[in-house]
């Protein structure tokens, strides 16, 4: 059995709190952006777009069974006070809103385990053994906007999301009518997926570094000749520029390939793989590291990640050692569920952690580019329709007011309309009705949300 603690992403990558190339600085009046941008990190030029232009990434995350009841936090909309059950996400109150009172897609107010997963994204019609999907789920209708032109349209990770065959009790993202994306458990095979297949040899890097210096000092020669025509701020000004330029250079001498898949060793997982769950948070961190850089190197502008699925009898050393995680959802003690639920926040938590650690020279994050969206099949783990929780993070300047609590159980709006208001904070402001429901509780966005 390997180590439980070897190596994760993290050890071998830049500095976690990396400042990355900001566009404004370094190539502002160089008139050569379009010959230098494939040069530098993308995520970089992207940030630099400005506030206001709405998140360019999204990613879905789903964790099992809802949140016992007490999860709720209280006070008024703009000055809530977190529950115990939350408090990891109060370093991040400020870029989130916490969603309460929704309904979920089925029909009955008692919903079956093959029913939640494949309706929570999709807006199917749940209805037990008849549930059929029959459009894709947002994740795919936005990256079908969003994410054409990066070399995958989306990726979908997973943590003890496929432990047993496919059904509709362990999938969640669909590309169609019953055309499910099943979720990659194992990070190594994630990354060769990713990563592997393009890394290129060390004499095609090689001449990949000629190639960007030889462009970077045409620029830089060209003004440099240029100089010799002017003075004072003129040539002020043209001095800034080939400092730019230099500063590139010597950016480009550190990361050759961007560092997207530099540094990764092969995380061994031992004699069980996926299957050992003493092992589900440290696979959960490698895989929360890759999604991070792949949108840092932009090989994909949308994401899932499946943290196991419903039904699932899970284990996890340290927080329900005794009894699987579907039978304390259904026999244990209220403190037992509430263990389990503060693991899964704080597991969310640290996905954000990992995005907001990402800061450009502009002060924002990857966490200000990706609108995060935590959604969780039924209500409190007792196969409940309603209230439904669903958190939303970053994505700043976004339509999305963030910072507030919204407890809509007066309205008890159908998860559906929370998928049209994702898809207007994405920019697909044209959709107002998505999945199966036509009536008045399913169609458009939510008002409050999208204020």
């Amino acid at each position: 059995m390997s180590p439980k603690h070897p190596p994760h992403l993290r050890s071998v990558m830049p500095s976690r709190r990396r400042q990355h190339l900001s566009r404004r600085r370094l190539l502002q009046g160089l008139g050569a952006a379009s010959l230098l941008a494939p040069f530098v990190p993308s995520a970089a030029i992207r940030a630099e777009s400005g506030a206001g232009a709405g998140p360019k990434n999204l990613l879905l995350v789903f964790w099992p069974n809802g949140l016992e009841r007490g999860w709720e936090p209280t006070g008024p909309a703009d000055d809530y006070a977190m529950s115990v059950t939350l408090d990891a996400f109060s370093p991040f109150r400020d870029k989130m809103v916490l969603l309460g009172g929704l309904k979920g897609g089925m029909t009955n107010d008692i919903l079956a385990h093959d029913e939640g997963m494949p309706c929570m994204w999709t807006g199917a019609k749940g209805n037990a053994e008849e549930t059929r999907v029959s459009n894709p789920s947002i994740d795919q209708v936005v990256a079908n906007v969003i994410s054409t032109d990066t070399p995958f349209r989306s990726l979908e990770f997973g943590v003890g999301a496929l432990t047993k065959p496919a059904d509709a009790s362990n999938v969640m993202v669909f590309t169609g009518p019953d055309e499910p994306l099943l979720a990659e458990d194992d990070p190594n095979r994630m990354f060769d997926r990713i990563f592997g297949a393009p890394t290129a040899s060390p004499e095609e890097l090689a001449r990949r570094s000629a190639r960007k210096k030889s462009v970077l000092d045409a620029v830089g020669g060209g003004l440099d000749r240029v100089r010799g025509y002017y003075g004072g701020q003129e040539r002020a000004k043209i001095d800034a520029h080939l400092e730019a330029v230099r500063s590139i250079e010597e950016r480009l001498d550190q990361s050759v390939d961007l560092s997207c898949s530099e540094g990764y060793q092969p995380h061994d997982l031992g004699d069980e793989g996926v299957l050992d769950y003493a092992m589900f948070e440290e696979v959960a961190d490698l895989q929360m590291d890759l999604i991070v850089r792949s949108f840092m190197c932009q090989v994909t502008r949308v994401a899932s990640l499946q943290l196991t699925f419903t039904g699932t009898d899970i284990r996890i050393p340290g927080v329900n050692p005794d009894f699987g995680f579907h039978q304390v959802m259904h026999e244990r003690t209220a403190g037992e569920k509430r263990d389990i639920n503060r693991f899964f926040v704080g597991m969310m938590a640290r996905m954000l952690e990992r995005l907001d650690q990402e800061v450009y020279m502009d002060g924002r994050t990857l966490l200000d580019d990706t609108l995060v969206v935590f959604g969780t099949e039924m209500s409190i783990g007792n196969h409940g329709n309603y209230p439904i929780p669903f958190f939303l993070a970053g994505g700043g300047g976004n339509p999305i007011g963030l910072g507030r609590w919204l407890d809509l159980s007066d309205q008890r709006p159908r998860t559906s309309r929370l998928m049209v208001s994702i898809a207007h904070a994405m920019g697909l402001h044209e959709m107002q009705s998505f999945g199966d429901y036509s009536d008045s509780d399913s169609v458009g966005p939510l008002e409050e949300l999208l204020s």
